[in-house]
């Protein structure tokens, strides 16, 4: 739990600072962080999801991602 927390977090302010008072978003949905954990762990991943749910923040978000579990010494 506190790694999804301290993912979130992350990502949360990797927006917040790409898109300022444009993001109201509170964090990542659901799909977004199933997506980056598979990618995480170098799975191949293949998101349909609708217009506007955010797909780009899966890509955009990854090196924060990987930021964190590199810190944290983490691996899946």
């Amino acid at each position: 739990a506190d790694l999804l927390i301290r993912l979130q977090r992350s990502i949360y302010l990797m927006c917040k600072a790409k898109y300022g008072d444009d993001f109201s978003v509170i964090g990542p949905k659901c799909k977004q962080m199933e997506c980056l954990r598979l990618a995480a762990n170098e799975d191949d991943i293949v998101a349909c999801l609708p217009t506007g749910y955010g797909k780009s923040l899966i890509y955009e978000a990854l090196p924060y991602v990987e930021e964190v579990f590199r810190n944290l010494q983490v691996q899946y």
